[in-house]
């Protein structure tokens, strides 16, 4: 009888994989729409909002939600409510700073291209789903995907009902989807909330250590979090400032569609994290590895497929969905997914190397500011020379490099 790989053999897992799944068509539906609505210079305007979203996002996640999941999982219930809290209050106050500041750059920036409507919509959902990250995260921690699923299909229900009102009510197409995001994420926080452990405080010495051990993995990773976004996502902006708009559009069709790859591998990190880390905490080394092994699998079997099909299906495939204006995107579609892939698998490396060393999170950030640079000094030039062939020659080469001098470390994993 064959079985499948143990990270997919209880139900919590696919739940959070259904639930990565539903977000990821969710937001390549809204990209479409969006193309399809609003014409290639909105989209291109999209695509920035969503790059500063996802960057904002990401940074106080790396700092406090990720070493949370770390050191978390399998703690003690006074350990574990207090890990919650601090890092609770991390996100608040990074949420906070970025509604303060955008707010003033709203306001003061003159002839600002972005209206009062859509800019106040912009910064309260993405706030409010810095929110619902850490409070999915507890669920991930406790096991409760269904539940994190539950809230999320409701969440994008109310999103589209919203958006959809306000659009027909006159509200601008960018407004209205902002402003539909915020309903949706203060919703499934509320319903992921209710269904979240009830947290037992006590702080004590074991509590301090631990706190102070997720501080220090959480200032590594940030700095590596940081590198991986110069190194990563600041394309769009690039692209806005030395091409045109037209190929800014062009690189925000790739990036919507090779969308359900990359949250895939969000996906099975969100299943990889807490239970690696689980694992590493009850000294279980041949189920970390066969665990790991099977996430690589899953990704790789998964990048080959969509890269390949990509050959024969990109162009009428964007045709159909995004319009004969953006189907010349399609000659670059399967080197974005082979991006994609290479991306996926070095998240893999890098969360396995960051629960199984002590110093794994200053080792993988080390890494990223290496690759970083490297993105950093090609991206322009090779831009400028070869146009969006060099911007993703240069994401390719960095991602390479970093998959390269990871894979040292990640062999160390590979010893039971």
């Amino acid at each position: 009888m064959l079985k499948l790989p143990q990270i997919l053999q209880n139900r919590d897992k696919f739940y959070g994989l259904a639930d990565s799944a539903v977000l990821s068509l969710f937001r390549f539906g809204s990209g479409l729409a969006i193309a399809r609505l609003g014409g290639s210079e909105l989209f291109a305007t999209y695509i920035l909002l969503i790059t500063t979203s996802v960057i904002f996002q990401l940074l106080p996640s790396t700092c406090f939600i990720l070493p949370l999941l770390n050191r978390g999982t399998g703690a003690a219930p006074a350990q574990y409510g207090e890990l919650c809290r601090w890092a609770q209050r991390g996100v608040e106050r990074a949420a906070l700073v970025f509604f303060l500041l955008g707010f003033a750059l709203l306001f003061c920036v003159p002839n600002c291209p972005i209206s009062i409507t859509m800019g106040l919509g912009f910064l309260t959902a993405t706030c409010a789903q810095l929110w619902l990250q850490s409070i999915r995260s507890r669920l991930q921690m406790e096991f409760k995907q269904a539940h994190a699923l539950f809230a999320d299909l409701t969440g994008c229900s109310i999103h589209l009902l919203v958006a959809c009102y306000l659009w027909l009510q006159g509200v601008s197409l960018l407004s209205a989807f902002w402003w539909g995001a915020t309903a949706a994420a203060i919703t499934s926080s509320l319903l992921m909330k209710v269904h979240a452990r009830k947290l037992v405080l006590g702080r004590d010495e074991h509590s301090e250590t631990l706190i102070h051990t997720a501080r220090q993995q959480g200032r590594a990773m940030l700095r590596g979090s940081l590198a991986n976004s110069a190194c990563s996502r600041l394309q769009p902006y690039l692209l806005g400032a030395i091409a045109s708009t037209e190929m800014l559009a062009f690189y925000g069709v790739l990036w919507t569609l090779i969308g359900p790859v990359r949250l895939l591998s969000i996906a099975l990190t969100n299943l990889l994290r807490p239970r690696l880390a689980l694992f590493q905490n009850q000294a279980r080394p041949a189920d970390f590895v066969r665990m790991y092994r099977s996430a690589l699998s899953i990704l790789s079997v998964t990048g080959i497929l969509a890269s390949a099909a990509a050959l024969w299906l990109g162009q009428p495939s964007i045709a159909l969905l995004f319009g004969s204006e953006l189907a010349p995107a399609s000659q670059w579609l399967s080197l974005a997914l082979i991006y994609a892939t290479l991306d996926a698998i070095t998240t893999c490396q890098m969360i396995a190397v960051q629960i199984k060393r002590e110093d794994g999170a200053a080792l993988t950030a080390r890494l990223r500011i290496h690759s970083a640079i490297l993105s950093l000094v090609l991206v322009i030039p090779a831009t400028l020379c070869f146009g969006l062939t060099g911007t993703l020659g240069s994401l390719l080469v960095a991602e390479i490099y970093y998959a390269i001098a990871c894979q040292s470390k990640v062999a160390q994993v590979h010893q039971p």
